[in-house]
């Protein structure tokens, strides 16, 4: 097997167990979640949700500070041993969400990946940390932002992570898309992916990442216990 130089990971409901939007303040949650779920679903497009969200939402920096903590206390099992795997063996490890910048930098910082290899969406505040809007034009607040990101890295061996339609809009822009159903099961993703993962620890995903010679070497000197080089519930559609 050809190895992979860059795994990217979506962040909500893929690195984390939680959708960092419906876990903030809100008159609304119902309206806020359900919006969340036609965009993840494909039901929507991204672009006619995510103002709609954050009018609703109008989250403090403080309430947005408080997400990244909240991110990491409902970490994916497997996600910390996969990830330090992958840093290991000197991968190119990536976060690429079209969640909020500040708590998932906060929990790619936990995990080892640094600032500047995490792309999310920046919302102003003002000087007292009240919310003062959404720039609208950035990428990751659209449908195909991410395809759009991913197009604009150097060339390298990529495979993208995630759970939702976003992620497999984005899949034209890497050599292997995983979708990650251990968290949400999202049947538009789970009947497109090349490749579905039904089980509810990323560690599953990790033998399709890697050569045989990497394979070996984690054998031999794993970073952390629990990885395994069997992947049980994998499907890839007919």
């Amino acid at each position: 097997m050809i190895p992979f130089d860059r795994i990217v990971f979506d962040c909500d409901s893929t690195l984390s167990a939680i959708e960092g939007v419906d876990q903030l303040p809100c008159s609304d949650p119902e309206a806020v979640a359900d919006l969340t779920e036609m965009a993840m679903g494909g039901q929507l497009p991204l672009e006619q949700v995510y103002g709609r969200r954050m009018d609703l939402l109008r989250p403090s920096r403080e309430e947005v500070t408080a997400l990244g903590p909240a991110y990491v206390r409902a970490l994916v099992p497997g996600a910390r041993e996969v990830v330090g795997a992958l840093l290991s063996l000197d991968k190119e490890v990536r976060v690429l969400s079209g969640g909020l910048r500040i708590p998932v930098t906060h929990l790619a910082a936990s995990l080892g990946i640094p600032a500047s290899q995490v792309d999310a969406v920046e919302l102003k505040f003002a000087d007292n940390g009240s919310y003062s809007g959404l720039d609208a034009d950035q990428p990751l607040t659209r449908a195909e932002g991410k395809a759009h990101v991913l197009a604009s890295l150097p060339p390298a061996r990529t495979a993208l992570v995630g759970d939702g339609w976003t992620d497999f809009l984005a899949s034209r822009a890497v050599d292997l898309f995983i979708g990650f159903g251990g968290v949400a099961v999202r049947s538009a993703v789970r009947d497109a992916a090349q490749v579905y993962c039904h089980d509810p620890s990323l560690t599953a995903i990790l033998p399709l990442l890697l050569g045989n010679a990497e394979r070996d070497q984690l054998d031999r000197d794993p970073p952390t216990a629990g990885l395994t080089n069997d992947s049980p519930s994998m499907e890839s559609p007919t």
